[in-house]
């Protein structure tokens, strides 16, 4: 048999492509490809005009192209994106995925398995201090370099669980010893502390199983070089300790937009930086990396920020009836705990109205716990309490997560 020389499938395989595109069913150019291979092999009567399908004229005009541009570039795309994926596999690149791990490292600081997010966060570092941000990433990178040596869990080494506490130790230690700034000690700090961080992240793992181990191993190591470096150098005063002031003198000489940026503030002493824009920053990014940029995942984003906003709100709020000094409160280092317990419940946690009481909940009682433990170490030691509240108040959650049925976990 032999197709007539006016060629109709072309009309039939064009309108059955342009049908199924309208209902959904046809998402690229190849189906219409496909249809048209099909009906080459048949044998068709001619079809007229009034057989035709109804817009599939064969004039192709200016407006033809013009509304279809947009898809046929959009296909094109698509091709180019999964094409490169095969021949660049993050999984599979060693630099590229060593980058790659490092970022969500990084990002799970903010309980995110985002390289997005963990790029935001460098972004946010390098905005204030280049050399916070590049210690930050010396570290996680460190860590997870340390993970690979140890031959421990490839999926784990993946979404970043062993680079964020070498990530806060790299900050740590821009921060928290700032004298030996201008040599090659912060390097090396970052380096071989980074490093630690994944043995004592290992080890910590054989001992607590059934719950996160959050930041235990970041606490541990930078703790005791804190009092260590204190003693020897009688330097008290490097960072802001918790006060007690009486009265509500001091109160009343902090003006009300700082008290309205202070839940900003202690969102941004997450990574250990004292900036409401900072702070702004670090909302962008938990946002992307626990939701997105679609609109669909726009809700869950926005929760984990919202949780994260709110617990700060609520540990400024405790600190100031507990009559913690107004510039501690402002400068964040009441609100960056709770703020820290109440994103890990919005992570953690299926949602509904009794995991928000336990989000709630929890950041009032990682506020009283951070008062308790930042008094006692400074007037001991003369060092802060880094995240050691959150971690100590977020596990006792944990724990206690399966004697509650409403609070279920993901």
């Amino acid at each position: 048999s032999r197709i007539p020389s006016h060629k109709p499938w072309r009309d039939v395989s064009w309108g059955v492509g342009e049908a199924l595109e309208a209902s959904g069913m046809q998402r690229s150019g190849r189906l219409s490809t496909s249809l048209r291979g099909i009906l080459r092999l048949s044998n068709l009567p001619p079809i007229t005009s009034d057989r035709r399908i109804k817009g599939c004229s064969r004039q192709r005009g200016p407006s033809f192209f013009a509304s279809r541009a947009p898809r046929y570039f959009s296909t094109k795309l698509d091709d180019f994106v999964s094409t490169r994926r095969r021949h660049i596999n993050l999984e599979s690149s060693g630099l590229l995925s060593s980058v790659n791990q490092t970022l969500k490292g990084i990002g799970q600081v903010l309980f995110a398995e985002s390289s997005v997010s963990g790029l935001m966060v460098l972004g946010t570092l390098g905005f204030v201090d280049p050399a916070m941000a590049a210690l930050t990433f010396i570290g996680a990178a460190s860590s997870t370099a340390a993970a690979h040596q140890m031959q421990q869990n490839k999926d784990s080494i993946n979404s970043g669980l062993f680079g964020f506490n070498g990530a806060l130790v790299g900050a740590g230690v821009s921060v928290f010893l700032p004298s030996i700034a201008g040599t090659s000690l912060p390097f090396i700090g970052a380096l071989a502390g980074g490093a630690l961080s994944s043995v004592l992240y290992v080890a910590l793992g054989r001992c607590i199983k059934s719950t996160p181990q959050f930041t235990f191993s970041f606490n541990a190591i930078v703790l005791p070089v804190l009092a260590v470096t204190r003693s020897l150098s009688n330097a008290t005063n490097t960072v802001a300790l918790p006060e007690t002031v009486e009265g509500a003198a001091r109160v009343a000489d902090v003006s009300y937009v700082d008290w309205a940026l202070s839940p900003l503030s202690g969102v941004s002493q997450i990574l250990i930086v004292d900036s409401p824009l900072c702070g702004v920053a670090v909302l962008g990014a938990i946002a992307a990396g626990h939701g997105g940029f679609s609109l669909k995942a726009l809700k869950t984003g926005g929760i984990a920020a919202g949780s994260a906003l709110v617990g700060s709100a609520i540990g400024a709020c405790v600190a100031c009836l507990l009559g913690q000094s107004p510039d501690t409160i402002v400068s964040g280092l009441h609100g960056y705990n709770p703020a820290l317990a109440a994103l890990a419940v919005a992570t953690f946690y299926k949602h509904n109205w009794a995991v928000a009481g336990l989000a709630v909940g929890s950041a009032a009682a990682t506020a009283v716990a951070s008062v308790g433990i930042s008094s006692a170490l400074a007037s001991s030691l003369g060092i802060p309490a880094c995240s050691l509240p959150f971690c100590i108040v977020a596990s006792i959650c944990m724990r206690a997560s399966p004697f509650v049925p409403m609070w279920k976990l993901k």
